[in-house]
């Protein structure tokens, strides 16, 4: 059974003053650990913008497998770049199709 946000406030309620400070270390220490996995993300995904932008003039065209902004290959569909992600053990890796220079993008709209 889980536990509701009130049942929780009461139990904080009864702990003594050493728990209570116990809690608080606890919950800024869980913040600090969430805002440097947030940081992580952001800069995983500044590298990766980074690199797309520096190589678009040499892979555009092609599906690129990314780790981070470590490139493990090329393809030329999406279901071959989730392969090379399988195959380098990086199956969490992002796989888009990078568009050329000279092209032309669908925003969706008519």
């Amino acid at each position: 059974m889980q536990t509701t946000f009130e049942q929780a406030v009461e139990v904080i309620r009864e702990l003594s003053a050493d728990d209570f400070e116990k809690l608080e270390e606890w919950i800024e220490k869980r913040k600090s650990e969430q805002s440097a996995e947030e940081n992580t993300e952001q800069d995983i995904y500044q590298k990766r913008m980074n690199w797309l932008k520096a190589n678009r003039a040499e892979y555009g065209g092609q599906y690129v497998v990314l780790d981070g902004d470590r490139l493990l290959g090329v393809a030329p569909t999406y279901p071959q770049g989730r392969k090379i992600a399988e195959a380098c053990g990086v199956p969490d890796a992002f796989v888009n199709y990078l568009s050329r220079p000279d092209e032309e993008g669908f925003t969706g709209g008519w």
